[in-house]
C-alpha cells in the first residue's frame, strides 16, 4: 500500500527516533544524510504533522551522542599516547588538521567544523585521538549540536511555509540554503586567513615535537643496540680502518713472494782441525 508523506508523518515517535538516530550515526558514518533529514523534520513542522521542537531536540542529542561516540573512538585507538606525526596518509594529515585546528582556535572549531565538509567526524574522532579535554569538547559539543539542529530544522520550517502544498519542494530549497551557507563559510575561511592560520598552527606543533625529541639520524642498515662487530658485518668496516696494518701486511707479502726460486745463502764452512 502506497503511503503518503502525512500518512508517514503520523508515525511521529519513530520519526523523532530517526532523525536522532542518523544524526548520531553521521559523526561516524558522515554520509548519512543528518542534515537532510533534521531539514525535512522542519519542513513537516510546517504542515503541523511533527513539533519544530522536539525535531530540535532529537536533532541535537542525536549529534551530542554521535560526537562523544566518535570521541571515545579516538581516545581508545590512542591508547599507547602516540603523537600523529606517527600517523601516515590520508588519516594522518586529517589528524594533524584536527589537531592543529583545536589548538588555533579552540571549542569554538567544534561549531564550525559541522559546517565544513567532513568536518565533524574529523574534529570528533581527532579531538578523543589528541586527549583534548573531556569536559571542554562535551560543552563546546551539547552547545554546537543545539545550533546545529535549530539551523537545519528552522530552514526547513521555512521552506515548508514557503512550499505549502509540496513538502518536496520545501525541501529542496532548504537544502539550497545549507549549501549555499557552507560555501559562503569555505569562502569567508579562505578569504579571513584562516586557514592559513591552521596551517601555521600545525607547523608551529610539529616543530614543538621535534624539539623535545629530536630524532638521531640512523645509517641505513644498521640497528640499534648493535655491537660493533655486528655493524661491521653489516656495513662494512668504517672508512680508513686498517688502511696502515693492511698496507703493512701487503708489503711484506710481496716482498716473500718475491724471494720465491732464488738460494739461500751459503753458509759460512767450517774448518776442521786435523787428528792427530
Amino acid at each position: 500500500m502506497d503511503l503518503s508523506i502525512s500518512d508517514l508523518a503520523h508515525l511521529a515517535t519513530w520519526a523523532y527516533l530517526v532523525i536522532a538516530g542518523v544524526a548520531a550515526a553521521d559523526a561516524i558514518v558522515p554520509v548519512l544524510p543528518a542534515e537532510t533529514l533534521v531539514i525535512l523534520g522542519g519542513v513537516l513542522s510546517a504542515r503541523g504533522d511533527l513539533s519544530i521542537v522536539l525535531v530540535i531536540l532529537a536533532g541535537a542529542m542525536g549529534a551530542f551522542l554521535g560526537d562523544n561516540i566518535s570521541y571515545q573512538i579516538g581516545r581508545v585507538a590512542n591508547r599507547k599516547g602516540k603523537t600523529v606525526d606517527e600517523m601516515s596518509g590520508r588519516f594522518g594529515k586529517m589528524l594533524e588538521w584536527s589537531e592543529a585546528a583545536l589548538a588555533a582556535r579552540g571549542s569554538s572549531m567544534l561549531l564550525i567544523g559541522r559546517f565544513i565538509p567532513g568536518g565533524r567526524t574529523a574534529l570528533s574522532f581527532g579531538a578523543g585521538f589528541v586527549r583534548y579535554s573531556r569536559a571542554k569538547f562535551a560543552t563546546a559539543d551539547l552547545f554546537s549540536a543545539i545550533v546545529w539542529a535549530a539551523y537545519g530544522a528552522l530552514i526547513g520550517l521555512f521552506g515548508g511555509k514557503v512550499f505549502e502544498k509540496h513538502w518536496w519542494a520545501g525541501l529542496a530549497l532548504g537544502l539550497v540554503i545549507t549549501g549555499i551557507v557552507t560555501v559562503l563559510i569555505e569562502v569567508s575561511r579562505k578569504i579571513s586567513g584562516r586557514g592559513a592560520t591552521i596551517s601555521e598552527k600545525r607547523a608551529e606543533l610539529q616543530a614543538k615535537r621535534e624539539a623535545r625529541s629530536p630524532r638521531q639520524p640512523r645509517r641505513r642498515g644498521s640497528r640499534q643496540g648493535s655491537t660493533p662487530v655486528t655493524q661491521v658485518l653489516e656495513t662494512g668496516p668504517p672508512e680508513g680502518f686498517g688502511t696502515a696494518d693492511t698496507t703493512e701486511a701487503t708489503e711484506a707479502t710481496e716482498a716473500s713472494d718475491s724471494g720465491q726460486g732464488t738460494e739461500a745463502p751459503d753458509a759460512p764452512e767450517t774448518t776442521r782441525t786435523p787428528e792427530r
